[in-house]
């Protein structure tokens, strides 16, 4: 893990030049202390990050949780984050649909990154596998709404979702309760995905469909 980090600083401070790497690094010790005055040893934690049912909250080494990301665990498994994650800046990962109500878990897998504004949710069990990398404004809800006749109580459903390693999900994209994303899948932008979807495709439209095999 340490050689990891090594790298990518050498590589930033080449691409990046003195002034911005000096400030890269005074920010990262900010965000380094911030961690761990709030219980996480080598996770970076930016400006107003906001944990609720904390104890239910794990992120691993090296991980990043970008300016105004909320990461509510209230749930029975709770959030569980990888080494050398990141959550973008403004992002959502709450595992309860309803404030009072405690929902299953979110599981993030190593080296999986959600850019900014995303938003995951919990009701049921979300599994994100390692090294995947999730585009803007990508949502995922493991819940769903059942129709029934007006005097009826509305029904919900919750398969919860899965998705493996190694893919690629584009911005604005909407996974859907029981979708399940084997690995090295790509997700066009704006698509909306409910369904089995195996490895080596090309998944795009509304809704989504396999467009095409990509080559192993």
């Amino acid at each position: 893990m340490l050689s990891k980090l090594l790298a990518r600083i050498s590589t930033y401070a080449a691409q990046r030049g003195v002034v911005d790497s000096l400030f890269f690094f005074f920010r990262s010790a900010l965000q380094l202390c911030r961690g761990v005055l709030r219980g996480y040893w080598l996770v970076f934690l930016g400006r107003s990050v906001v944990i609720r049912a904390r104890k239910r909250v794990s992120i691993g080494k090296f991980s990043r949780i970008e300016d105004y990301v909320e990461l509510d665990g209230f749930g029975s498994e709770g959030i569980q984050i990888g080494s050398f994650c990141k959550v973008g800046k403004f992002s959502v990962v709450r595992v309860p649909s309803v404030p009072y109500l405690p929902g299953v878990g979110i599981i993030i897998g190593d080296g999986s990154t959600l850019a900014e504004y995303c938003f995951v949710g919990g009701a049921a069990r979300v599994v994100i596998g390692s090294h995947n990398a999730i585009g803007q404004y990508v949502s995922m809800h493991p819940q769903n709404h059942l129709p029934n006749g007006e005097k009826e109580e509305t029904r919900t459903s919750s398969l919860g979702i899965r998705i493996g390693n190694d893919n690629w999900i584009g911005a604005k994209a909407t996974i859907l309760d029981g979708s399940s994303i084997a690995d090295r899948v790509i997700v066009a932008a704006a698509a909306v995905v409910r369904g089995e979807f195996g490895s080596d495709v090309l998944v795009a439209g509304v809704p989504a469909v396999t467009k095409r095999i990509l080559k192993a």
